[in-house]
Order: structure tokens, then sequence, then C-alpha cells
């Protein structure tokens, strides 16, 4: 297990973390709507995007062929608002596997407001266990590391505030990562598998991470991919048929920055949390965003898969978080609610820490502060570009990320 950090810092951590907490909690209770509306004190909706997912639950028990269909989900929402006695609010398009809208087709059998607390109670059981599986697989789950690992779970934005409190799908993304972690560690391959295969909910922010596991890990682990895989492909076709299929994909593709999802309408670049937003705003062409980091995607597989090869299973922890780290920030669909997923990597490198090296200890101490705190300064500004602090942070964690385990590569090599 990992030792206790010194009580000072423990106390100002934990003082930081509890100090978030207690301010999110009561800006969430502070703007709750008063009864009979869905609208908070702060004007925006409760539950933020949880109403894409719950008006697609009832687009699909009522008319399926149109669930992808862009402009008729716009016209259902504004109906559904105006019953509501409320005006138009910023949209999210549902561009979500159908079985996405099965499963909040059962949420959708209750009223708004109690099918939005239902989803974040679901949402808080998943994410919460899955983040206390790795905690004790890493040996953090000790009596003296219990109260920071919970603090630090609520304590960090993008899980409460743009997960939990926006109704968003992020805790399936942490379930997913902890239990592919988790399961690749107990050396339990079919079943990591096919847990990975429910990565089909959002799959290009996983698309990086699924490159790295088919080059490294046995067959059965692949087994357990395309078993999972399979079956999920044929409860979409039983759902939707081809059709459905084919209008999900094209409806999926044109929700990308820089492209026109409804006439006119566009996904903003700085929406983007990972790197293909800032790339978008700062090459000439979606064509060149997309080379630069396909670039830096092999440059992530050729290291992890180094590194995974010469290791061991306790290793590897190394590798896991490059992995799980640069598949989400190289995502072309990356959002802030998807930083979540972050947390996973942020534990399996806190019980690496005392064994690295001062340097690199200051630097992942840095990059975890800046996650931490970029809901309050979310934007930067460089050569006249506006950025997200989340896009440099992941260029930054990224690059230390891969230098360490290029170092670990080197050690391994030289004691062989």
């Amino acid at each position: 297990p990992m030792p206790p950090p010194p009580r000072l810092i423990t106390a100002i951590l934990c003082g930081a973390l509890l100090g978030a907490v207690v301010r999110f909690t009561s800006v969430f209770i502070d703007n709750l709507p008063e009864r009979g509306t869905i609208l908070q004190k702060n004007g925006k909706i409760l539950g933020g995007d949880f109403i894409t997912f719950y008006l697609a639950g009832q687009i699909f028990q009522e008319k399926r062929g149109a669930l992808y269909d862009l402009s008729f989900q716009r016209e259902y929402r504004r109906e559904f608002l105006d019953a509501q006695g409320v005006s138009e609010s910023p949209e999210l398009p549902f561009v979500y596997p159908i079985l996405v809208a099965a499963i909040f087709s059962l949420y959708a059998q209750l009223p708004f407001i109690t099918a939005f607390c239902a989803w974040s109670a679901t949402c808080l059981v998943l994410s919460v266990g899955a983040l206390l599986l790795v905690a004790r697989e890493v040996g953090l789950l000790s009596r003296k590391h219990f109260t920071v690992v919970l603090l630090s779970i609520g304590g960090y934005a993008p899980f409460t505030m743009n997960t939990l409190m926006s109704g968003q799908l992020s805790a399936l993304g942490v379930g997913i990562c902890a239990g592919v972690f988790v399961s690749l560690r107990r050396c339990r391959y079919l079943l990591s598998g096919a847990i990975f295969s429910l990565s089909y909910y959002k799959p290009p922010l996983f698309f990086l991470a699924l490159v790295c596991l088919i080059l490294t890990q046995p067959y059965r682990w692949m087994v357990g991919f395309l078993g999972g895989a399979l079956s999920l492909g044929f409860l979409t076709l039983a759902l939707g048929g081809w059709s459905g299929l084919i209008t999900y994909l094209s409806a999926a593709s044109s929700y990308l920055y820089g492209r026109d999802y409804l006439p006119g309408v566009q996904l903003p670049p700085n929406q983007g949390a990972g790197l293909f937003g800032a790339m978008v705003q700062l090459f000439p062409s979606i064509g060149s965003a997309a080379f630069f980091l396909a670039l830096l995607g092999g440059v992530v597989v050729y290291s992890a898969v180094q590194a995974i090869r010469r290791g061991s299973r306790d290793d590897n922890r190394l590798a896991f978080a490059l992995i799980s780290v640069a598949s989400i920030g190289c995502s072309v669909q990356c959002i802030r609610y998807d930083l979540a997923i972050l947390l996973v990597p942020f534990f399996i490198l806190a019980s690496l820490f005392c064994e690295l090296p001062r340097h690199n200890r200051v630097v992942l101490s840095a990059i975890g502060v800046g996650f931490y705190v970029e809901l309050f300064g979310r934007q930067v500004v460089i050569g006249g570009g506006e950025y997200n602090l989340s896009s440099l942070l992941f260029l930054l964690f990224i690059a230390t990320l891969v230098m360490m385990v290029r170092q670990q590569n080197a050690r391994r090599q030289t004691v062989k």
C-alpha cells in the first residue's frame, strides 16, 4: 500500500477538496427549481444535458425511426419545453447508439425531475463504486487514504458538476475504464474485453485505447471484446435495423468541430476539452488537425505497446495511465464531462507517486491541480486565440507520460 503523505499536506488537500464539494453542493441546492417547473433559479434547465437523453428515450418509444433526425429532435424538444413553460435553451443533439436511447426509455417513463434524480443516483453508485474498486486494487483504499479518495472524487468538477449535476454519461466511461484496468490486473482477459466493448456508447473516446489493447493483450481479450461487440451489434440491429444504424453513423459523423450538424449550426471548437478542438482552431483544416493527432497517437501507441510487452502485470500501471489519458485527450469528441474519466488514471498514478523522481511528481501534481481548478479559468488566450485550459493540460499530460514510459522502457532494456 502507498505510504501516507505528510499530515500537513493531507490536511490542506482535504480542506481544499471539502471546500470544493461544499461549493458545488451549495450551487446546486441554491438553484433548485420551484415546484412544478424544471427551470432552475439561474435560468438553466435542471440536469443540463439530461433533457437530451430523456427526450431520446421518449422518441425511442414514440417514433423510433426519427431518433436521429436532428431537425425532428429540435422540434420535439421545443414542444416539450413549451409544455413546461420554458423558452429555448442551448441544445445537445442525441448522436449516441440506439441502445443508449433504449436505456433512457426506462427513465422516460418517470416525470422529468424524478428521472433526473434516478439517473444521477445510478451514475453516483456506478462511478464511485468503480473508483473505489480501482483504489482498492492499487492500494489506496486504506483507512488513512479513504477520506482523501472520497473527497478527490466529490471535489472534481468534471465529475460532480459536469457529469452528476448535468445528467451526462461519463459515469459509464469511468466504469468501463475502471473495469478494464482491474480485470486486466487480475488476468481476467475475457471479462476485460467484454467490458471494453461497452465503449460502444461513445467509440471515438476509446479508439486509441482499443488499438493499444489489441496489440498487447492475449487472444482471450479479443474473444471477450468481439463477443461483447457482436452482442451489442445484434441488439442495435434488432432495435433499429440497418436503416437505424446508417442514420446513427451519419448523425454521429456530422457532430464534429467545423461541420454542420444542422444547417448553419456547428459544434463550437471551444467546447472541445481535448486536443482536437484546439487543433481545429490552430490548424488551417480539420485534416491537418487530424494528421497531427494521428502522429501523436502513433507515439503513444508505440511507447505503450513497448512498455506492456516488456513489463510485468503490476508494472503496466504507468502504461495503462498513458493509454487512458491519451485516448480521451486525442478523441475527436472529448467534451468537458468526459474529463471525469481521468479520475481512473489519477488514482493509478497516485499509487505510483512515491516511486517517481521528484521532477515527475512536481509536473504530475501541477497537471492534476490544473484539471481540478480548470472550471474557474477554462479559457486561455494565446496568440490572440482562446483555447481551453484542459487542451493545454492534455498536451502536457500526454507528453509527460510518454517521456516517463520511454524512460521506464529504457531502464527495463538496460536490466535485460
